[in-house]
């Protein structure tokens, strides 16, 4: 059987946390919340922008799109601090040299994700790329793993997926 191998970005292949506090820090300031690790941890982390402003600012007259676009230019500023995950790239690279198809699924916005993706050398090895804001319903729905299925033309038995939050293992 030739398995096709899904994996998470932000947590999964990198990294990113350091960059995600100090982007929110910077969009939520301005709101009068201060934004931690553990704030990040407990209300953050592993959610999609609609969720968290949504969770955070829902009395607030707030334009996703515009929280959006202002995240992915924050992100920018900070893609040096990146790191990949300690043998992910390697992994990638095999499984991609054995022939195996490779997705991402992610809740990141895709301006970002694309960054990752190109920063971190992985854009060569993936075959397809999953945006949860960009389904029907994000993770923690299954949606984006429902779409890469699709996507690939594969049973839910065909597939190995890798992720790291709650969020992820309830969608996948």
């Amino acid at each position: 059987m030739n398995y096709i191998f899904l994996f998470d970005l932000d947590g999964t292949l990198v990294y990113t946390d350091f960059i995600y506090i100090q982007v929110w820090k910077k969009i939520l300031k301005k709101y009068n919340i201060f934004v931690d690790e553990l704030f990040f941890k407990n209300n953050i982390q592993g959610q999609n922008d609609r969720y968290v402003l949504q969770k955070l600012l829902n009395n607030q007259n707030i334009n996703i799109n515009d929280i959006s676009s202002l995240k992915d230019t924050y992100f920018k500023e900070f893609i040096q601090h990146i790191k990949i995950i300690e043998g992910a790239l390697e992994f990638i690279k095999e499984l991609n040299s054995k022939g195996y198809k490779i997705g991402i699924v992610t809740n990141c916005n895709r301006k970002s994700a694309e960054l990752i993706i190109s920063y971190c050398g992985f854009k060569d090895y993936i075959h397809h790329l999953v945006i949860g804001n960009e389904c029907n319903r994000p993770k923690p729905y299954p949606d984006p793993y429902i779409q890469a299925m699709n996507y690939f033309n594969v049973l839910n038995s065909e597939i190995i997926i890798f992720e790291d939050s709650k969020t992820g293992l309830l969608s996948a």
